[in-house]
């Protein structure tokens, strides 16, 4: 989960919309 979280946040510092895009489909493969 750590490792998720700092991979996140390294691709949010370099490409914001390409790490909003993971985390979006992060969601809705989860839910």
């Amino acid at each position: 989960m750590l490792l998720v979280v700092t991979l996140t946040l390294d691709l949010f510092s370099l490409w914001p919309p390409l790490a909003v895009l993971l985390l979006l489909c992060g969601l809705t493969s989860s839910g």
